[in-house]
This record gives C-alpha cells, sequence and structure tokens, in this order.
C-alpha cells in the first residue's frame, strides 16, 4: 500500500511540474521567440485548437501531415501548401 501511495505522489509531482513547464513556456515573455514559436506550433500540432489561446487554426479546413525529401516531417493547414511531389504521400489529419 506503502508504494502505490509513492507511485500517485510522484505521478502527481511530475504531472505538475509538466504543466508547470508547459505554461512557462507559453506565457514566459522572456523565452527566445524562435523557440516559443515553435513550441507553441507543435504544442498546437499535438493538442489541436485548444493548444493556442487567442490563436485558433482555421476552421472548416483539414490539415495535412507530410514527410520531405530529408526526412523531415511536416504540417501544413492546406494541400495546397505540399509540394505536388508529396502530395500522394500526405496524410490528413483528424480532429
Amino acid at each position: 500500500m506503502k508504494t502505490i501511495g509513492s507511485i500517485l505522489l510522484w505521478t502527481a509531482v511530475l504531472a505538475l511540474a509538466l504543466v508547470a513547464a508547459d505554461q512557462t513556456m507559453v506565457r514566459l515573455p522572456g523565452a527566445p521567440g524562435d523557440l516559443r514559436q515553435a513550441y507553441l506550433e507543435l504544442r498546437h500540432d499535438l493538442l489541436g485548437d485548444a493548444a493556442l489561446p487567442g490563436k485558433p487554426a482555421p476552421q472548416g479546413s483539414p490539415r495535412y501531415i507530410y514527410v520531405d525529401a530529408d526526412g523531415e516531417l511536416h504540417f501544413v493547414d492546406s494541400l495546397q501548401e505540399i509540394p505536388p511531389s508529396f502530395r500522394s504521400e500526405a496524410q490528413r489529419l483528424k480532429h
């Protein structure tokens, strides 16, 4: 019983630390602009529309994901943003 309590305590501590780090990146004005913007875009790609307060994603248009020739992963808001050579491999994201 002591072990379960310890696991729950440390799980709660880790969750609070993750929330604190997330909110620091979202709200801290001193964070480097490029790093903050990259984090906000990643957060939006992972969590969807609720991830960027004050900057909702375009409504009604599907999002897509594709991998370029260098193996880099890209998230885009429309099929037209994907280079023609990669469109056949692109996948539509579900919301």
